[in-house]
């Protein structure tokens, strides 16, 4: 699960047309390559949204996940890097 905000660090909720919000994850190796991206959903809680991607296996990954409103151009991005063992 992600918390998502706007630029301007409102929570992405109503009354936000979250309905507008194309929100991804992209699952990268940690050598760069793109492994998959997922597309998340919308929970029903204040800037939560959620997706399922299978894990690859051991090692270290970097996620980003990015939002993007296409009528106002409103976006954002935020990464972090995970590693299972």
């Amino acid at each position: 699960m992600k918390n998502v905000r706007i630029l301007r660090l409102t929570p992405l909720n109503p009354p936000w047309p979250v309905d507008r919000y194309s929100v991804e994850a992209r699952f990268y190796e940690a050598g760069g390559e793109l492994l998959q991206v997922v597309p998340l959903d919308y929970t029903g809680a204040h800037s939560q949204f959620s997706g399922a991607v299978p894990v690859p296996g051991p090692g270290a990954y970097e996620i980003i996940v990015t939002a993007f409103d296409p009528a106002t151009k409103d976006s954002g991005a935020d990464t972090t890097t995970i590693i299972l063992n």
